[in-house]
């Protein structure tokens, strides 16, 4: 029988005090080890031969900084002999998954092939990769002098160290191997339908969830439990147990609320592009909100029902808080979604919220001095938090009802 885990003064903190605390470790703690590893990876990037590549791989470091940055807000909570470690990871597996998604965009003939070669280099870090195969083979180019290898080596060999990698094998071999199948399948019928996905999802529904299969497949993309697995590797005493638990509350709860809400808030930017988002599939916004809200009150009460649920909980109303505030359409069905989300994760939202009402006005004291972004992009655990970025305009704070959800859920 599993022993109790005991419940540290830390956790015992209220929320918002532990909000307070995740915030300080992450400004003094993981923020300057991002910036080292982000300039590692930039100075590497510019030393790639073809010009293509090198201006892809430059230009996801520059745009997708925010990933990057909520990637590493799981660092928050590893332990602290291990952190440099954790945040060396779940960088290079961020910036390879960003570089290896906007390379499979680009036009192949044969797009299902080039997106699983291309993604096949997060596999090692799973200790699930076949002998390494040639990851540009679909591709078109591939003079990168070792770049996307050395991010997963860059990976692997900083996780292999973890003292719980062991207990995490099975989840993050699932886990990986899913994005890894999700990217190579997430290409549209000429009719505009995700129909090889919709197949392969559909049979990846866990039972007795009633998801979608468009639910299943936006977790199946999230790269959230991931970084959690990573960070919780960290350890010593993680077991088989536990690792299973935060498996079950990623996968699909927490990871198909981080891509939907992604969808969410470039609906309408895919709409003028003529893209179906995953949102799309539901019959009628009734169904879309009762069904978001209900996924996120899900992900809430297995993330909340962890020995570590406080702080699992921090980083995923953060990014969920941070998603919603980045949505700018005003249509009610948007608007109804976002208080549905908001409402069933509750309380945890709440400091986030607060956070990102002072982000906005630091953003408008940046606009008119010029403060590099750099300086309040995390300020709530980092901006995004994997596989998608975020819009950087957010809309005025005085156009939502945050007020009202603010004193309705607290």
């Amino acid at each position: 029988m599993r022993t109790a885990t005991p419940i540290s003064l830390r956790d015992r903190l209220p929320l918002p005090l532990r909000f307070l605390c995740a915030a300080c470790v992450y400004w003094l703690g993981v923020f300057p080890q991002v910036r080292v590893e982000v300039g590692r990876w930039r100075d590497r990037a510019q030393q790639i031969p073809d010009p293509l590549l090198r201006d892809l791989a430059l230009r996801m470091q520059s745009t997708k900084v925010g990933n990057v940055e909520g990637a590493a807000a799981y660092g928050a909570f590893a332990r602290r002999a291990h952190r440099l470690r954790v945040v060396a990871a779940q960088v290079a597996f961020q910036t390879a998954y960003d570089y290896a998604d906007v390379l499979s965009e680009r036009g192949s003939r044969d797009p299902v092939a080039n997106g699983h070669a291309l993604h096949s280099a997060l596999l090692p870090v799973a200790e699930c990769a076949a002998p390494r195969e040639d990851y540009y083979a679909h591709c078109g180019s591939s003079d990168d002098a070792g770049y996307l290898t050395a991010l997963s080596d860059t990976c692997r060999t900083a996780y292999d160290v973890l003292p719980a990698r062991g207990a995490f094998a099975a989840p993050l071999q699932r886990a990986v191997g899913r994005i890894v199948a999700y990217q190579g399948r997430n290409h549209r019928h000429p009719q505009g339908m995700h129909l090889a996905l919709a197949e392969w999802a559909s049979r990846e529904t866990p039972e007795g969830t009633d998801l979608r299969w468009w639910e299943t497949a936006a977790s199946a993309g999230s790269s959230t439990g991931i970084f959690s697995f990573i960070a919780a590797a960290s350890d010593p005493e993680m077991d088989h147990g536990r690792s299973q638990e935060l498996e079950s509350a990623y996968f699909p709860w927490a990871g198909s609320l981080h891509t939907l809400l992604d969808s969410l808030v470039d609906r309408h930017e895919d709409a003028q592009a003529g893209q179906r988002s995953l949102l799309d599939y539901y019959r009628c916004e009734e169904e879309a909100v009762a069904r978001m809200g209900h996924i996120a009150g899900e992900a809430t009460r297995l993330l909340q029902g962890l020995p570590d649920g406080q702080a699992q909980l921090i980083v995923f109303a953060a990014m969920a808080s941070l998603y919603i505030t980045s949505v700018r359409s005003k249509s009610r069905c948007d608007q109804a979604i976002s208080g549905a989300v908001l409402g069933a994760i509750g309380r945890p939202v709440v400091p986030a919220l607060i956070v990102f009402a002072l982000r906005r006005a630091l953003s408008r004291v940046r606009e008119r001095i010029g403060i590099s972004h750099s300086i309040e992009s995390c300020i709530c655990l980092g901006e995004g938090s994997s596989g998608a970025s975020v819009s950087r305009g957010l809309p005025r704070l005085a156009q939502w009802p945050i007020t009202c959800w603010l004193r309705a859920l607290w």
